[in-house]
């Protein structure tokens, strides 16, 4: 498969009829996905439950360098509803990872969120069985390869950062510019741009502890290069700020709610720690 066509796999099916709309439930749902990409039923797939008395602590996971998260300067944000998700991707700006024990530097090129129809689901991963509201993917990949198109077909080719939500009762104000801007794309296939916000803001205010495993995509075509991290301590959000992304919608004009896919076996696989 092409790098064109695993991009356009974060968004659309790839075939030579054309573009076919893959879903989370229906006819192209999570349990056909495999059918049209049979790497979806591979044996590194994400996500995971993380069970955290099986955490094996990891003295290499270090702690992360996060260059231009701090800044706006030169950074553009473009906000879209992609059919799937509510996504920003940078078009412009210089957003590195190093550290982490990732072994290279990593650009951000977007990030994205998951969310549930309620408070009691939303996140892809889980902890101990038990899921968060929402979840949100900063995917990165390896300024070794060119882009994230060549970077996508090598097993250290992409690293995607995972950050967890709570509800809390106020407003998370480091969100306000974002949450006002999804009332702009609530129709799938949308986009507009956005003032940015410093990337460091969004996440948790503890970034020195997380854990580690290795998988894919969780969306088709489910490509087995991901290297994940996933930060401990969860972002507040209230629920009048969730209850915005679940006004968007689905192609087909069906809310977008419970995008998430179901956590996946480990076979095998170890889920490291640094703490």
């Amino acid at each position: 498969m092409s790098p064109l066509c695993l991009l356009a796999g974060l968004l659309l099916l790839c075939s030579g009829e054309g573009k076919i709309h893959w879903g989370y439930t229906g006819k192209y749902g999570v349990d056909r996905w495999a059918d049209l990409f049979p790497e979806c039923n591979g044996t590194s797939q994400s996500p995971v439950d993380i069970v955290t008395a099986s955490q094996i602590p990891d003295n290499s996971l270090t702690a992360f360098t996060f260059m231009n998260f701090d800044t706006v300067e030169d950074i553009q944000w473009v906000l879209q509803n992609n059919g799937h998700s509510a996504q920003v991707t940078y078009s412009d700006g210089n957003l590195l990872v190093g550290g982490g024990g990732l072994g290279s530097r990593y650009k951000v090129v977007q990030f994205h969120f998951h969310w549930g129809a309620n408070n009691s689901v939303g996140s892809e991963h889980t902890i101990d069985g038990q899921p968060f509201p929402m979840e949100m993917h900063i995917v990165t990949y390896n300024i070794n390869y060119e882009d994230m198109g060549s970077a996508a077909l090598y097993k250290d080719g992409l690293a995607v950062l995972g950050v967890f939500f709570m509800v809390d009762p106020s407003d998370n104000s480091n969100y306000t510019k974002l949450i006002r801007a999804l009332g702009e794309v609530q129709k799938p296939d949308t986009q507009v741009q956005v003032m940015p916000v410093e990337l460091e803001s969004l996440m948790p205010n503890d970034k020195s502890k997380y854990s580690r495993y290795s998988g894919s995509l969780t969306t088709p075509p489910c490509s087995e290069v991901v290297t994940w991290t996933l930060f401990r301590q969860p972002v507040p959000i209230s629920h009048n700020q969730l209850e915005a992304f679940r006004a968007l919608n689905f192609l087909g004009k069906k809310p977008m709610v419970n995008n998430f896919r179901p956590v996946q076996a480990l076979n095998g696989r170890q889920i490291r720690c640094n703490f």
